[in-house]
């Protein structure tokens, strides 16, 4: 064994270096990206080309040959996070005003 995780190690240059000298901007193959340790193994090479092809992915093609960065990882999976929805209070003093407005619009228009 090489000292490193046993599921990872990327090949850059000669021989293969640990996820912590691999730079934000080193280019990457999808197949080396996909199991970098912040994916947590739950991406595969195929889905991160999907990401590409739609456009949510920034990649470098190289000689037919698509690359990613660590620093475009974490970007892409920034902007995929879903946002907290917010929920109306109705203890809020405007926010019960205006719910109790809507009830009455909704109240005259059944005709009750």
């Amino acid at each position: 064994m090489n000292g490193y995780a046993t599921c990872w190690s990327v090949k850059v240059g000669v021989g293969a270096r640990p996820p912590a000298e691999v730079g934000p901007e080193v280019p990457l193959t999808l197949r080396e990206a996909a199991v970098l340790p912040e994916l947590g193994g739950r991406f595969s090479a195929k889905q991160l080309r999907t990401a590409i092809g739609s456009g949510a992915l920034a990649a470098e093609d190289h000689g037919g040959t698509l690359y990613v960065t660590r620093a475009g990882l974490r970007d892409w999976r920034e902007a995929s996070r879903v946002k907290p929805v917010r929920h109306v209070r109705e203890t809020d003093a405007d926010t019960q005003t205006a719910l109790l407005a809507a009830r009455e619009s909704v109240r005259r228009l059944r005709g009750s």
